[in-house]
């Protein structure tokens, strides 16, 4: 089933930024594949959103949040790969 989950980035100035890691881990004996993605103003995927996942093995992604104007922003970050379907984790800032 997909899961739901969220993560406040938290407060950030204008012209300011701050980021996030998710570690990313395939706990089965196969090979993984997927990718990240990202949406939101102000949200974005520093380095690669791809990863492929030998079995028992991790690897990271991680959000930069850069607001451009003041205020409260939604977005989120959805995990592709796997036999659990998509991952998608709320993001606020």
């Amino acid at each position: 089933p997909n899961a739901t989950y969220a993560r406040i980035v938290g407060f950030t100035n204008v012209g300011s930024s701050r980021t996030v890691t998710f570690t990313v881990r395939n706990a089965g004996p196969g090979t993984v594949a997927g990718s990240a993605t990202v949406t939101g103003t102000g949200f974005s995927i520093q380095g690669d959103a791809n990863y492929t996942l030998a079995g028992a093995t991790t690897d990271t992604v991680t959000v930069r949040f850069a607001p451009a104007t003041e205020g409260t922003f939604q977005g989120s970050i959805t995990f592709t790969g796997g036999d659990n379907g998509p991952v998608t984790i709320a993001l606020w800032g």
